[in-house]
């Protein structure tokens, strides 16, 4: 791309009439080098670069969260195929055949999980709330697909499932936490329509962020429920008998805060999300 733009810019300069011969040799002459510069050694290089500063190999962790994402795939994928068995009336030796390969790799998988139980607890967790925020993505994506949210929602609560991998990422329980109160909080125009209903008595505009907040909190307790029987039915049980860690029951809180009914729309609906943070959103209102 860098290469692209530089040859179009001097493409445009030399065709200028006002440029004398020698700058435009110049120019061409210099953006050929640097085009050249790019592709020869950059190109050749980078990949040794990368490997030198490690940047192509993953941590502890984004492995671990790699192999539990592929074990909870594999085990959709064999539970699909008995079921499609079951629908269409296939011969069950046939499924078993074709589903044993997976179960193959779900094994392999499993036993690679074992060694998640011996990471450090922030490790555990960051596994736990990276997984919840891109189930939390995918079920936006269904509902939307399904027609019971629309585009305008989606999009700003599939970004908001991105800042809250941000946070996991940048802070983990502590970054997870701030992203979900900065999403629970009123934006700026919601506070610019409240002050221009009280200053000039238009509610118009309020009343459009109003809907707009009850669509999108009662959605996000919608969705969150969902993760919630999600975590409880998909969350592969400990191979020791040791008792739940922290990072399980943090996970568990995250997910079930009890709601928040918005009293100052007049609504007795409970429709604040489970994920309620006073202290970060700005306290009771």
């Amino acid at each position: 791309m860098r290469g692209a733009i530089s040859l179009t810019i001097a493409l445009a300069a030399i065709d200028t009439p006002m440029m004398t011969p020698e700058i435009r040799h110049a120019v061409a002459l210099l953006t050929t080098g640097f085009v050249l510069f790019t592709l020869v050694v950059n190109g050749t290089t980078l990949r040794l670069l990368i490997r030198v500063l490690g940047v192509d190999r993953l941590s502890p962790a984004d492995r671990a969260l790699r192999d539990r994402a592929m074990v909870l795939s594999l085990a959709s994928i064999n539970d699909r195929v008995a079921a499609a068995a079951r629908n269409y009336r296939l011969d069950p030796s046939a499924a078993m055949e074709v589903a044993s390969h997976y179960r193959t790799r779900l094994n392999q998988a499993e036993a690679v999980l074992q060694d998640c139980d011996q990471m450090p607890e922030a490790d555990r967790l960051y596994i736990g709330l990276s997984m919840l925020a891109s189930h939390e993505e995918e079920l936006y994506l269904r509902h939307f697909r399904e027609g019971t949210i629309s585009r305008r929602v989606v999009r700003g609560l599939v970004a908001q499932t991105g800042r809250l991998l941000d946070g996991v990422k940048a802070g983990g329980r502590e970054g997870y936490e701030a992203a979900s109160g900065r999403i629970l909080a009123f934006s700026r125009g919601f506070r610019l329509a409240l002050e221009v209903q009280r200053r000039l008595g238009l509610t118009g505009l309020l009343a459009k962020q109003l809907a707009d907040r009850f669509e999108i909190l009662l959605v996000m307790r919608w969705v969150i429920r969902e993760n919630l029987a999600h975590n409880a039915t998909r969350s592969r049980p400990s191979s020791t008998a040791r008792p739940r860690t922290g990072c399980a029951r943090f996970c568990r809180a995250v997910l079930s805060r009890p709601t928040r009914p918005l009293r100052r729309s007049g609504c007795n609906t409970p429709i604040m999300p489970e994920r309620w943070n006073p202290a970060i959103s700005g306290g009771s209102r």
